[in-house]
């Protein structure tokens, strides 16, 4: 906002955060007078006495200025040798500085209990805001909340003290929901003051724009679009329209300081509101209007003018950005939103002004295109003339201040003004209050010359005619006068009870604390039970084996500037599509696990080291194996510099505790194994202290697993939010189950992404490190099975497939994944059959009776754990995809089938129970300590989610595959069961279901099953149906009759030919065709077809991972299509082929000579994507470093980089791409120079030259060339030195490795 109280001068408290906004410049510089804003200045310290030890403070400035010198981020080199001297000798007495400290505490403490916090009280608290640490700035900003909340009137002192307290205070010290809280405040005040005057309403909205300023700072999203932000900004917009410019202006602003406040609608939620209200209103119109119905007929009036209301004001927005050369932000989470440049300008020119930056200030007001707009007018004369009466400046700069207004005035080629704005010029330099420190000579020899030529405004001076009346139009700055005390201030109050109470700065010595090996040890044995991975076989798993990738979640703005790099990450990991995909998330910005505590770039894009850190995941993922990596690392002396403990907490064994703090919940769940009570007191409150230091990383598992959870609400909830909240944590939860309502603020947000492609081959090898050549037909079976690609990821799942590697097909028959999931359950049961001590003909089965089962039998044996297993998967998917059950719920379930399901043991319920966690499918997490005393609280999952969902599918299949007698105790009636199918069959979380249905049923029912998928209810559009249609059939077409196969491939036709219609982008593609399940023969008869959409069919062909003979001949036909974009395309999706034959390679070289430079580029990148490249395709792409287009000649020089061994010849022609005139060409020549394996003299010295190129990124990739060589001369090495003087920071930091 314009602020009217500018920052107090307080050493390293910056006025304003910085703000990085797009501005546009105008081409057309206008030239101003050189005689003022010529220099930056500094504001004037007020700190005239520095106090002595345990001598009493004049002011609460005074305080906050001493309490800021004494932070360690103060620079010392820019204070005087006096304020050096005293900080230094402060520094140094601990006893003095916990009296200054203490004194702005209580401060804060008595202004809470003031009963009245008046502008006097409420402006002296403020300014203890950028000196409180976070807990105590969290307390203020809740007390002035509270002040708002429960006043009846909107008092602006209060309203005023929030937005400073707000922008001022320490990091984590506000969050969402109060910044909120705010808003929904304001809404309700701000109804009640439509009648007052003009000068109320005008200084009510520019504290509400200090505070909506603050609120967009602080980054609040999600605020209520229906109850909150829409009928806040109506509010807003209703003073747009005063004929007031004064109130016209501090509307405005407000306005589009709320449009930085996201709200909860997206723009297809937005669309489909004004769609469903037209349909509403058109509705209402097409009744006949009876007396019954007129009702009707009024509600369509109501909702089209509803639509209309919102469409004009939107394209109004539209013509004015249009007029303005501004462009239209659109994001998926805010829509479209018209964020007015002239907004963004002034709040850099804020900053600029209030940190003393006159000559950027100048050169942005007279250079941004929207300076000839009237709101950016009437905002630099407000920011000019406050500056001009800020007694924290020195006059001479406040004197060019008016100078700089008086130019504005005479030369009105710079801005064209309006007559409004020459009339605030005039009403503020005929105040009174610009006459108190700045001779009033100047403004009257202004105010003459304005008054020679002619242009006065329209309301010439006259006599002093309430010009003190006046003033509320300009919103003026106030500071504290430094050098007078009262004895009525807090500060007076605060020190006169100190005096009293001396012995409050005498505090006892702190207790002697027990070693910290004595807590280590205790730490370490609370975490032994749980440091290991056990695989499916029972082998246990050395966590060095073990991997995490952990990728970050971006906010939507960093993701929209790194769109370019989509197309790369998509080949980066391999996930299959599963309704816990978390959005967001940037495969390529990943995080090596030893560097998650480094400095780097948080998530308000500051930088900074993360201490609250959110970690996603679905399930299997890898989040609990990230808990015992980070533990175990710990252990092993990472992280040490950071933090003395690390404790891991799994938040399910939160439930059922009897602790009311955390220091209880230590002694009950982390040191209950030492011996003695008075030692488990001892440790824990140990514990706790190191808590409060911000010395313990508190890993929190499982934040989804206990949201849910039904307990004693009062003291589990507490205990919850006391741990969430704590210094340092790292948050696990899956995407589906997670609550953001309990979390505080966040510094960083990762996904665990599970296996990369080379995770998977070391894991491959390091299973089978005995067994070389199963290794080899493992990774070979990953690579040419797409679908097996999208679920070895997941390491859980990789592990049952290494384990079942002899029961799955060798022969290059495609597997659906109903078949491998089958495969692999059945590899399973063969070892559990063993283990499960299961008989035939009352005699028990040896493991080599039981290896001979065939696929049927091995079903029959284990009928008893199938039909249990499917039972209790399908009531937990019923159950609102329960995932975790706990004894009770097992109990229920196996005693609710018992009675129908053969048991050749017998078992009764309990001891059936048992049984059952003795299977392979049934795991717990819950092994550590005090597991033994845990009793009901122990839970209990599947092995993965998949299996739960297999498991599930097969008690559906039981309903419709009428293949057997059986029971139906637990069942459904066909009806109910044909209702949960048409209920459920587009729920996400069924998807996978679904498909495993569609692969086990046979025959008859499976045909059934399709008629019943196909029948309504269908959804709307038809795009999800069809997905799910192409999924369900592809995992079934084996067993469905040709002429079923046949109606379902043409209804898929059909709807890829819609879908492609309505692509008109160079690179877009169908979305449907594009899942692997989509049969990839529609999708080469469609190429045959003469098609105006045939580059979205080929970019579609392109986007899947594996290409049959067929699909890759019909690429290499497109490369000869007319059209160029057709040609490009096809080029780009032959790269994605790795492994393109010697005779499918040609195609591709011969495209490198097409006359359009698009295919061109397309062809030498596709050739720089094979696994390997012959010397005829090195030859071609030498070749094309010599193109005359800078794209192809950049893809080529990448290419020739995959190559480590290039021939003299190459290198050569990749030494003189370095004198390139393009800087990409230039930075990927010098990059594949450094990919090969020796370099000779020349081409080392060549890389040298390139140390002083121009471009920071070319001299990047030049050191880093030059750093990957084994063996540098001594003079090489000198040049590398001289590089750790580079301008920029990468390029030093890559030179210093």
């Amino acid at each position: 906002m314009i602020s009217g109280n500018t920052t107090t001068s307080i050493p390293g408290q910056p006025a304003l955060s910085s703000i990085q906004v797009p501005v546009s410049i105008s081409a057309t510089r206008v030239t101003l007078s050189q005689s003022f804003f010529n220099t930056d200045v500094s504001p004037v310290s007020y700190i005239e006495h520095f106090p002595g030890p345990d001598e009493p403070l004049q002011t609460t400035h005074q305080l906050a200025c001493c309490l800021s010198l004494l932070k360690d981020s103060v620079q010392e080199n820019e204070l005087t040798a006096e304020t050096i001297e005293w900080r230094r000798r402060i520094l140094s007495n601990l006893s003095e500085r916990n009296r200054l400290m203490t004194l702005s505490v209580q401060i804060v403490k008595t202004f809470a209990d003031d009963p009245l916090k008046d502008a006097t009280t409420v402006d002296e608290v403020v300014q203890l805001a950028p000196v409180l640490d976070k807990e105590h700035s969290r307390s203020l900003i809740t007390i002035l909340i509270d002040t708002l909340n429960q006043s009846e009137m909107l008092h602006l002192h209060s309203l005023e003290g929030l937005a400073k307290a707000i922008q001022e205070a320490a990091p984590g010290s506000i969050d969402s929901n109060d910044l909120v809280a705010i808003l929904r405040s304001l809404h309700k005040k701000l109804r009640l003051v439509h009648s007052e005057s003009v000068e109320h309403r005008s200084r009510l909205l520019y504290s509400v724009s200090r505070v909506l300023d603050a609120v967009a700072d602080a980054r609040v999203e999600n605020v209520e679009r229906v109850d909150l932000h829409e009928p806040l900004t109506e509010l807003l917009r209703a003073s747009e329209s005063s004929k007031d410019p004064y109130l016209t202006f501090q509307a405005a602003y407000a306005t589009q300081a709320l449009l930085n406040v996201s709200d909860d609608e997206n723009i297809w939620q937005a669309g489909f509101r004004r769609g469903w209200l037209v349909l509403k209103g058109a509705a209402g119109f097409a009744k006949m209007p009876d007396p019954t119905e007129i009702k009707d007929v009024l509600e369509g009036f109501e909702n089209l003018y509803e639509v209309g209301k919102g469409g004009v004001r939107l394209l109004k927005s539209a013509m004015e950005s249009i007029k303005n050369g501004e462009s239209p932000i659109f994001t998926v989470k805010d829509g479209l939103k018209f964020k007015e440049a002239w907004y963004c300008v002034l709040r850099m020119a804020e900053r600029d002004i209030q940190t003393g930056q006159l000559v950027k200030f100048k050169k942005l007001i007279t250079s941004s295109s929207c300076r000839h707009q009237f709101l950016f007018q009437w905002g630099i004369c407000l920011l000019l003339g406050r500056f001009a009466v800020d007694t924290q400046w020195e006059p001479n700069p406040r004197r060019e201040a008016l100078t700089f207004l008086s130019a504005l005035c005479k030369d009105n080629t710079l801005w064209d003004r309006q007559k409004d704005v020459d009339q605030l010029i005039f009403d503020m330099l005929t105040s009174t209050k610009f006459n108190i420190d700045i001779p009033s000579e100047d403004v009257k020899s202004l105010l003459k010359e304005l008054q020679r030529q002619n242009s006065a405004p329209r309301s010439a001076l006259t006599s002093n005619k309430s010009l003190e009346s006046q003033d509320w139009k300009f919103i003026l700055p106030t500071h504290p006068v430094p050098h007078i005390a009262s004895k009525f201030t807090l500060l007076a109050t605060v020190q006169d009870e100190m005096l009293r109470h001396a012995k409050v700065m005498n505090l006892p010595d702190p207790p002697v604390r027990p070693r910290l090996d004595g807590i280590h040890s205790a730490i370490i044995a609370y975490h032994a039970p749980d440091l290991f991975i056990q695989r499916v076989s029972g082998e246990e798993l050395d966590l060095e084996a073990c991997f995490v990738n952990l990728a970050i979640v971006e906010a939507p703005a960093q993701r929209e500037q790194e769109k370019k790099d989509l197309k790369e990450q998509e080949a980066v990991f391999h996930r299959i599509q599963s309704f816990e995909m978390v959005r967001n998330t940037d495969t390529k910005s990943l995080i090596p696990l030893e560097q998650l505590f480094d400095k780097r770039k948080l998530r308000d894009g500051k930088e900074g080291i993360p201490k609250r850190i959110l970690v996603q995941g679905r399930a299997g993922i890898g989040k609990t194996t990230l808990c015992k990596k980070l533990v175990y690392g710990h252990q092993n002396g990472l992280w040490r510099n950071r933090f003395d403990i690390i404790l891991w907490i799994p938040l399910r064994r939160l439930r059922g505790t009897k602790s009311h703090s955390l220091e209880e919940l230590f002694r009950e769940k982390v040191v209950v194994a030492q011996d003695s009570d008075q030692e488990q007191a001892l440790l824990s409150r140990e514990l706790m202290e190191y808590a409060k230091e911000g010395k313990v990383l508190f890993i929190l598992d499982g934040l989804d697993e206990i949201v849910t959870y039904e307990g004693d609400d009062s003291t589990f909830r507490s205990l919850l939010a006391k741990l969430l909240s704590q210094q340092n944590v790292v948050i696990t939860s899956r995407p589906s189950g997670l609550d953001r309502k309990l979390l505080p603020s966040l510094d960083l947000e990762l996904e665990t992404v599970g296996f990369s492609p080379q995770n998977v081959n070391e894991f491959v090898v390091k299973v089978f490190e005995k067994v070389p050549e199963a290794a080899g037909a493992v990774q070979n079976f990953i690579r040419r099975t797409p679908l097996v690609q999208g679920l070895v990821n997941i390491p859980v799942q990789l592990d049952v497939m290494c384990f079942s590697w002899d029961s799955l097909p060798k022969d290059g028959l495609v597997i659906t994944m109903t078949r491998l999931y089958q495969l692999m359950i059945r590899k399973l049961w063969h070892k559990d059959a063993f283990r499960l001590k299961k008989t035939a003909g009352g005699m028990p089965l040896t493991e080599r009776q039981i290896d001979r089962y065939l696929e049927e039998d091995i079903d029959d044996l284990m009928t008893t754990e199938l039909q249990h297993l499917g039972y209790l998967a399908f009531k937990g998917m019923d159950n609102n995809h329960q995932i975790l059950f706990d004894e009770r719920q097992l109990f229920c379930a196996f005693r609710d089938l018992k009675d129908g399901v053969a048991d050749d043991q017998q078992l009764s319920p309990s001891r059936l129970v048992d049984h059952m966690k003795d299977t392979s499918f049934l795991h717990t997490s819950d092994s550590g300590p005090d597991s033994n005393n845990r009793g009901s609280q122990q839970t209990w999952h599947f092995l993965h989610l998949t299996f739960q969902e297999y498991f599930a599918a097969t008690w559906i299949v039981r309903h419709l595959q009428p293949k057997k007698t059986h029971s139906t105790i637990g069942m459904m009636t066909m009806d109910q069961m044909k209702a949960f199918v048409h209920r459920y069959k587009y729920n996400p979380q069924y998807e996978i279901v679904w498909w495993m249905v569609a692969g086990l049923l046979e025959g008859e029912a499976l045909e059934e099953f399709f008629r019943l998928f196909q029948a309504a209810p269908r959804d709307f559009i038809g795009g999800r149906h069809q997905q799910l249609l192409a999924s369900c059939l592809n995992e079934a077409r084996a067993r469905l009759d040709t002429t079923v196969v046949t109606t379902l491939d043409a209804e898929l036709t059909k709807w890829l030919h819609f879908e492609i219609q309505t692509c008109d982008g160079k690179d877009d593609k169908s979305m449907l065709a594009s899942q692997s399940s989509f049969p990839e023969t529609l999708l080469v008869k469609s190429l045959d077809l003469r098609s105006s959409s045939k580059a979205v069919l080929v970019n579609t062909l392109g986007s899947r991972s594996m290409l049959s003979e067929a699909a890759i001949w019909s690429l290499i036909g497109s490369l000869k299509d007319e059209s160029a974009s057709v040609r490009s395309s096809a080029a780009e999706a032959l790269g994605k082929q790795s492994t393109l034959s010697e005779v499918t390679i040609q195609s591709p070289i011969g495209a490198l000579k097409d006359e359009i430079a698009d295919v061109r580029s397309s062809a030498a990148w596709a050739l720089g994507k094979q696994s390997t490249l012959s010397e005829a395709v090195i030859q071609c792409l030498i070749g094309a470093l010599r193109d005359e287009d800078t794209d192809v000649r950049s893809r080529a020089a990448e290419a020739l980089g995959k190559k480590s061994t290039l021939s003299e010849a190459g290198i050569q022609s990749l030494i003189g791409t370095l004198k390139d005139e393009d800087a990409d060409v230039r930075r990927r020549a010098a990059k594949a120079l450094g990919k090969q394996s020796t370099l000779s003299e020349a081409a080392i010295w060549s890389l040298i030259g390139t140390l002083k190129d121009e471009s920071v990124s070319v001299r990047f990739e030049a050191e880093r060339a030059l750093r990957e060589q084994s063996t540098l001369s001594e003079a090489v090495i000198q040049c590398l030195i001289g590089a750790l003087r580079d301008e920029d920071i990468d390029v030093r930091r890559r030179a210093a490795v």
